[in-house]
């Protein structure tokens, strides 16, 4: 009878009651097992048709001021697609898995993501500029896109084109749009951290137009909206 009792005694010691093999203990785990591995996990994590032979590079934005977290690109070149896998640091020490946003890749054309503080100081958003959305015969079209953390995940709160060109049917539309950071100032009657300017160029045929709009993220509907601007 004694002997049971210790033996249970050394079995609750040793195996944590809260621990699931859902939670990795270390970022170093994650990573090896997405590149050397093809297991249920890996895919639930991944998100990609394609299978193995993925890259990856590790960062820890501060997606709130509450938490640690990390993101792992995931690439291949296998693949037409990119994927941001998020985990953030539970109180035992495991990684819990939050998302994955996709990215598309086609042509070998690779969205370039910035952590920039857009919303809020010191809290890190994620800017994805030339993103390759469509693509095909007389159809091109990139976008840029911006992520905030709200109620735990990373949501799309500006999505806008940034090149479109359409030569399919009627005349030929261009447009291209540029986008620049600027921190956001009483003066200029914006809110949150920063705002995007955009410089926009839409050609139809030979008629050529020009429009200015500053993007301003707006807590009300918590999403990011433009407005025309002398310029």
């Amino acid at each position: 009878m004694i002997r049971i009792v210790i033996t249970l005694a050394v079995i609750a010691f040793t195996i944590p009651a809260k621990y699931s093999a859902q939670e990795p203990r270390s970022i170093h785990e994650i990573r090896n097992a997405i590149e050397t591995s093809n297991k249920q996990a890996v895919k639930n994590w991944v998100k990609q048709e394609c299978i193995g032979q993925y890259l990856t590079y590790v960062s820890f934005p501060r997606f709130s001021s509450k938490g640690q977290y990390a993101m792992i690109e995931v690439t291949s070149k296998y693949c037409d697609g990119m994927s941001l896998v998020l985990f953030r640091k539970g109180g035992n020490g495991h990684w819990i898995y939050i998302q994955t946003i996709r990215l598309s890749v086609h042509y070998d054309t690779v969205p370039d993501i910035h952590p920039v503080d857009f919303v809020q100081s010191g809290v890190t958003d994620l800017l994805i500029e030339h993103e390759l959305l469509d693509w095909g015969t007389g159809v091109l079209q990139k976008n840029t896109s911006i992520y905030h953390m709200m109620n735990g995940q990373m949501k799309c709160i500006f999505n806008e084109p940034e090149y479109v060109h359409h030569a399919v049917e009627g005349p030929i539309i261009e447009q291209q749009s540029k986008f620049e950071l600027h921190d956001s100032t009483p003066d200029s009657n914006t809110f949150g951290n920063k705002y995007l300017s955009e410089q926009q160029e839409i050609k139809i045929d030979a008629e050529l137009v020009r429009r200015y709009r500053n993007c301003i993220w707006d807590d009300k509907p918590e999403h990011v909206v433009c407005v025309e601007s002398s310029k």
